[in-house]
């Protein structure tokens, strides 16, 4: 059998780019190093957070950096000096408080008006009869729980039952019959319920 030998076609232009790419990627791989061999810093980061940077003091080098110039007038005598002892004022100005408003009178708080239902004297007289009735009940019922021992339910029954009582008589007194009784029989059917407890 014959050998065909086969030679490259590539051109001496493609030939001298691609040996220049080889050479410059071994420079680089040759500059760079082991990645085994680099150095660490000296800098341990560990104690990173201690170190305060030195800032260079500032140098005076332009004109407007020049200390300003002492003034002198005529007469230097009539000026006071300032003295070493006056405070620098170091935060700012307090500001000026405004004073405090003047206090408004006490202001008399007048009985709120009642609106009652207009009674015949006759309606009147039955709802004093029933008020007093059932007031005369809720009391007789109370006194009678004097002497036990009450548990927390039934010390908030007398409790309620004490209040209905109060405003029942001052319902009376403003001559609101018509609430005076409503009260009076809350309080009455309270204590009831309250002996029946016992």
């Amino acid at each position: 059998m014959t050998e065909i030998a086969f030679t490259s076609r590539t051109s001496p232009v493609r030939r001298i780019v691609l040996q220049a790419s080889a050479a410059t990627a071994l420079l680089c791989l040759l500059l760079s190093g082991c990645a085994a061999t680099r150095k660490r810093p000296a800098f341990p980061w560990a104690t990173a957070s201690i170190v305060r940077p030195m800032i260079p003091a500032p140098e005076m080098t332009g004109p407007g950096d020049a200390p300003p110039p002492r003034l002198e007038s005529e007469n230097a005598d009539a000026l006071p000096m300032p003295s070493a002892l006056a405070p620098a004022r170091l935060s700012p100005a307090r500001p000026r408080a405004l004073p405090a408003p003047a206090p408004e009178p006490e202001r008399t708080l007048a009985a709120p008006p009642v609106i009652a239902a207009q009674m015949t004297a006759e309606e009147a007289a039955a709802a004093q009869l029933e008020t007093n009735a059932g007031l005369g009940e809720a009391e007789k019922n109370l006194a009678s729980m004097n002497g036990s021992k009450l548990n927390s339910v039934q010390a908030d029954m007398a409790s309620k039952i004490r209040g209905f009582i109060e405003d029942a008589r001052q319902a009376a007194k403003g001559g609101d019959w018509s609430r005076a009784r409503s009260l009076a029989k809350k309080a009455q059917v309270l204590s009831e319920e309250l002996v029946k407890t016992r």
